[in-house]
C-alpha cells in the first residue's frame, strides 16, 4: 500500500539524491550538472516559503518511491488562490505502479482541504502523447496553452 505524506527533514537529503538521477535521466548531455546539494537547497527554500513537499512510501519503509512539491499562487485570472504542482518525480522502478496516480490524488485532496477549487502545473513540452501528459489527462488536468490545470 502506498502511503503519502509531508516530507520531514531527514527526507531532504534522500529527496535531493532523487531529484539529482532524475536530471541526469532527462538531460545526459547537459554540461551544468546540478548536484544533490543543489536540490538540497531549493527544497529548504521550498519549505522556507510556505511550499510544501509530499512523499509516497510504502509502510513500514523509508525508502522514498516518489515526491511532489505544491505551492500556493494568486493570480487575477484563476480568481485568486490555486495551488501549483512545481515538481512531481516517481522513480523509475515505481512508475506504472499507482505511485504518481497516489500523488496527484493527494494533490487534489489538499487542494480540497483549503478551499481551493484549482491545480497547476506546467510540463515543459506539449507533446500530448508522453507519458507524464497522459497521467494527467488521466486525472482531469486539461492543457490550457503550456500548463495543464484540473478544477477540483
Amino acid at each position: 500500500m502506498i502511503h503519502i505524506r509531508e516530507s520531514e527533514d531527514r527526507d531532504l537529503s534522500q529527496i535531493s539524491r532523487l531529484c539529482a538521477d532524475f536530471s541526469k535521466e532527462i538531460a545526459p548531455q547537459r554540461q551544468t550538472v546540478l548536484q544533490a546539494a543543489d536540490f538540497l537547497r531549493a527544497a529548504r527554500t521550498i519549505l522556507e516559503k510556505h511550499g510544501r513537499i509530499y512523499v509516497a512510501t510504502r509502510k513500514p519503509e523509508v525508502r522514498i518511491l516518489g515526491f511532489m512539491a505544491i505551492a500556493e499562487r494568486e493570480a487575477l485570472i484563476s480568481g485568486g488562490s490555486y495551488l501549483e504542482l512545481t515538481d512531481l518525480y516517481v522513480t523509475p522502478n515505481e512508475r506504472f505502479k499507482g505511485v504518481g496516480s497516489e500523488l496527484i490524488q493527494h494533490a487534489k485532496k489538499v487542494c480540497r482541504s483549503r478551499s481551493i477549487s484549482r491545480l497547476t502545473l506546467y510540463t515543459g513540452e506539449p507533446d500530448h502523447s508522453t507519458s507524464p501528459n497522459t497521467i494527467y489527462r488521466h486525472h482531469g488536468f486539461e492543457f490550457i496553452g503550456p500548463t495543464f490545470r484540473v478544477l477540483v
